[in-house]
């Protein structure tokens, strides 16, 4: 399929979502108090991108071809830049000081200072005729370094946050999926599949090594973060969370259910958030998930797009739904782990 048939393609997906996304009510469906904090509106597509400051002040979003800068503390939006090619997902540098943001069809990086400014474009010199997923960043938190895969050309870009070059271009035996990466960064995470993707692997991308090969998983994988205490890693598929010991490569642990492909740890290890939950149809949920006993703890409906962040005080998730920022307070939502790892042992 040609560029301009894929171009057409994610314009009739954005339309779609512009007639849906609009009407999308933060309501919580079930009983007690609606754990939304409030929902800012941000644009007349879908938010399909959402990244937080390492301290939790500023959130930045990406919706109708521009990124949002959103103030926490007021919870109101601060500023809009217009970006170039079609920008879908941001990443913002372990100082808080550098945004980075890919487009769908992933062959340029627009760089901005935290105020919003662009700074300059890098031609990362890869595009794919057809997107095969969504492009995805690693952020180590120590490094000097950021990682965003190129679904649909089987490489992960590593982009050099003092310099603010390309520095290398590695090529992998999958198409990317999803990617994390060790707080230094010495080791990088991707997870992907080939071919018809009834199954995927994970591979380490190591500096001076070659890559390799860390697991197989069930299913074809749509994204994965890393708890770094516990040294696992969580992904997810259409039909479960599977949990790998990034050192081995040994699975430990699954999660039942429909999850999609955000999911990201608290900092404390404790729990995750993901989009999806335990029933057949539950992709429009947000689930949080006690990291110690794989069971989910509690589900809200809330009809999402793409991307979730969590407050480093772990207080509040920041979640795009539909044309806005769900603001969603997490010690309301959250509640005492009950039950064990799977239904079937209960």
């Amino acid at each position: 399929m040609s560029r301009r048939g894929g171009l057409a393609i994610f314009a009739m997906f954005v339309l779609v979502s512009a007639c849906t996304g609009r009407s999308h009510q933060t309501t919580d469906r079930g009983a007690g108090p609606n754990p939304s904090i409030a929902t800012i509106p941000i644009s007349y597509l879908n938010v399909t991108g959402i990244a937080l400051s390492p301290d939790g002040t500023r959130a930045y979003a990406i919706g109708s071809g521009e990124l949002w800068v959103v103030d926490t503390v007021s919870q109101s939006v601060t500023n809009h830049i217009r970006i170039a090619h079609l920008p879908f997902n941001v990443a913002v540098s372990s100082d808080g000081t550098t945004m980075y943001v890919v487009p769908l069809f992933g062959d340029i990086v627009t760089v901005l200072d935290s105020s919003g400014t662009i700074l300059k474009t890098i031609d990362i010199g890869t595009t794919p005729k057809m997107p095969m997923g969504q492009p995805a960043f690693a952020v180590p938190v120590h490094g000097h370094s950021i990682y965003i895969t190129n679904p649909g050309t089987d490489k992960v870009h590593e982009i050099d946050t003092t310099t603010q070059t390309l520095a290398h271009t590695i090529a992998l035996p999958i198409n990317p999926h999803a990617i994390a990466a060790t707080p230094d960064g010495d080791r990088v995470f991707v997870a992907g599949c080939t071919g018809v993707c009834s199954s995927g692997s994970i591979v380490v991308l190591q500096s001076d090594a070659p890559v390799r090969t860390l697991a197989t998983i069930r299913g074809a994988p749509q994204g994965m973060t890393f708890a770094p205490a516990a040294g696992l890693l969580y992904v997810t598929t259409g039909q479960d969370i599977q949990v790998i010991n990034a050192e081995t490569g040994t699975s430990v642990g699954s999660v039942a259910g429909q999850f999609g492909s955000s999911i990201t740890v608290a900092t404390s290890g404790t729990f995750l958030c993901t989009h999806g939950g335990p029933e057949q149809g539950s992709e429009s949920r947000i689930s949080l998930i006690d990291t110690r006993t794989l069971a989910i703890t509690t589900t809200l409906p809330l009809p999402a797009a793409f991307g979730l962040a969590i407050s480093p005080d772990e207080h509040v998730a920041y979640v795009p739904s539909g044309g806005t920022v769900a603001i969603v307070d997490l010690q309301r939502l959250q509640a005492p782990p009950t039950g064990t790892r799977t239904a079937e042992s209960q």
